[in-house]
């Protein structure tokens, strides 16, 4: 399955869910991907300065076992260089709900999906000018979810009902490709700019539908005519999520919920090689992809966090709380709740090589105000969660070895950031609830 994905036919709006969506009932769910205030104060990190380890290859199969240290000899740091967005002002510099972010050597472009408007920032955050317009006319879009610049300069735009648009690089319309799948999708990686200049889009394979009734998520190459070329599916794993059954109380239909508070999932990615990353929180290792059929399995000494009991009741009630939305006599008959979070829970890509895995930390009960108890199941949606954790990103490059751990700012939000070298773009949501668009350069041990 794929990060973080979002079904749904129509035009009735709704969010991102953690994970896949799995069912009906599921479409309603909001997912932060990132931190609040007040989480748990964790130590320092203290990363010993020598990487070791083993490389071993076995016919096509090549095994990178990260046993201590990091080539980088420490931790690293984002400096923030630049930040766009305020709370009041120009239109041009407030965001609703930015859903793809991207880079040039001198630009940053931005696609939100509330205003809804594709904008194009100068390197330090200066408005230069919008991409397309609102509408259902060519080069119009309705709900931009990705955006990506090719080689020639050409800027392409996704939208969450899957249609595909193309301009210039001075924004002038220049193709539009409508979708005829009457399916809306939205997941972390759902359009890609491989690094030859092909864009690479969401599609659906014609395969088994999976456990959850949904059909293969791949990714397909955008021809020059519009239509999408050969799909190309990620690996087939032996991987089983975890499952709660219950039955809609309106039709009598039976159904899963495959998302048990902190169970582990299958993680997969895309990345611009136009090779598949998967992996399962399980363990912490993950497998890439090759197109020559060859694989490199990366393996990591893993620390579980632990979860505190009261969390553990609490995700239990606003469980079930839900799930009684739909089935009111709902009782919980099926896996637990771990006792510690997975191992991973995001993978993405950089367009330089290196793969980045995301990891929540311990968490802490939040300072503010939030939602204690769900004594009705209503209060299951939009609640206001009383526990939260920081994030932590963990950096390996092309070949497998771990470089160091990286701790995320506060507010760091979906989607995924854009990473090119050592340059970061990234949604943050500030202290007042502002969302920003900033830009960051990595700084490691290795630089200072």
């Amino acid at each position: 399955m794929a990060n973080r994905t979002l079904w749904r036919r129509g035009h009735r709006r709704t969010a991102p869910i953690r994970p896949t969506a799995v069912a009906p009932v599921a479409c309603c769910l909001f997912l932060a991907a990132a931190t609040a205030c007040g989480a748990a104060t964790e130590p320092a990190i203290e990363t010993p300065a020598e990487w070791t380890g083993d490389i071993n290859t076995e016919g096509r199969v090549t095994t990178v076992t990260n046993t201590s240290g990091g080539v980088w000899g420490g931790a690293g740091r984002l400096v923030e260089e630049a930040s766009i967005g305020v709370l009041e002002g120009a239109d041009e510099y407030m965001f609703g709900a930015v859903n793809g972010v991207w880079a040039t050597e001198d630009r940053i472009l931005v696609a939100d999906t509330q205003v809804p408007a594709v904008r194009v920032y100068d390197w330090m955050g200066t408005h230069l000018f919008d991409v397309g317009r609102p509408g259902e006319g060519p080069g119009e879009y309705s709900e931009p979810v990705g955006v990506a610049v090719a080689p020639n300069g050409d800027i392409w735009v996704a939208e969450m009902n899957m249609s595909i648009h193309r301009y210039d690089d001075s924004g002038a319309v220049l193709a539009t490709h409508a979708s005829s799948t009457g399916w809306s999708v939205h997941t972390d990686n759902m359009f890609i700019m491989a690094l030859d200049g092909v864009p690479y889009m969401l599609d659906f394979g014609v395969q088994e539908a999976t456990q959850r009734g949904l059909p293969p998520i791949g990714r397909a190459p955008v021809e020059a005519g519009g239509g999408l070329g050969e799909i190309r599916l990620p690996p087939q794993t032996d991987f089983e999520p975890e499952c709660l059954e219950y039955t809609h109380a309106s039709t009598g239909e039976a159904d899963v919920w495959c998302a048990v508070p902190f169970a582990p999932w299958e993680v997969t990615t895309f990345t611009p090689a136009a090779e598949w990353v998967v992996g399962a929180g399980t363990e912490y290792a993950f497998e890439v992809h090759r197109d020559d059929g060859s694989r490199l399995r990366v393996e990591r000494w893993w620390d579980p966090v632990m979860l505190d009991p009261e969390e553990i009741d609490y995700e239990r009630q606003r469980t079930r709380a839900y799930l009684r939305n739909a089935d009111p006599g709902w009782t919980w008959d099926g896996p637990q709740i771990p006792a510690h979070k997975p191992a991973f829970e995001r993978i993405f890509a950089g367009r330089s090589g290196r793969l980045w895995v995301e990891r929540s930390l311990a968490s802490g009960r939040v300072d503010g105000p939030c939602t204690e108890t769900f004594p009705e199941p209503e209060m299951a949606y939009g609640y206001t969660s009383c526990w939260t954790a920081d994030v932590a990103v963990d950096g390996f490059g092309a070949d497998g070895r771990y470089l160091g751990e990286l701790r995320l700012p506060r507010g760091f939000r979906s989607p995924e950031p854009f990473v090119r070298d050592d340059t970061w773009i990234a949604a943050v949501m500030d202290d007042d609830g502002t969302i920003r668009v900033k830009r960051y350069r990595l700084v490691t041990a290795i630089d200072d």
